[in-house]
């Protein structure tokens, strides 16, 4: 992922920010255990107007980085436990695309 990170971030002009591909990059960077820029890149003005509703990647991203963020402190790996717990938190209203039941 790392590679995948500076290819990206590497790009001409303003591509780096466009909304999907800066989405991408936050979980790139969460992958690598960059979470202070995973989460700057899911902050603040992030548009992706191209996501549908019911299509997960920033909410998911969004889980995942604050399970990273809690063990980290811990000093242990993420478990299905700890996941199943940070997911019965909401993630920020402009993360959250998952279709209502």
């Amino acid at each position: 992922m790392r590679h995948e990170l500076e290819i990206m971030e590497s790009m001409p002009g303003s591509a780096p920010q466009a909304g999907r591909l800066r989405a991408l990059r936050a979980r790139a960077a969460m992958e690598v255990g960059q979470y202070e820029l995973a989460e700057t890149l899911l902050g603040g003005n992030l548009v992706v107007p191209d996501l549908r509703e019911g299509e997960l990647i920033l909410g998911e991203t969004w889980w995942e980085l604050q399970a990273r963020k809690a063990v980290r402190a811990l000093g242990c790996a993420v478990t299905d436990e700890i996941r199943a717990h940070v997911r019965k938190t909401v993630p920020p209203p402009r993360l959250d695309f998952r279709q209502a039941d």
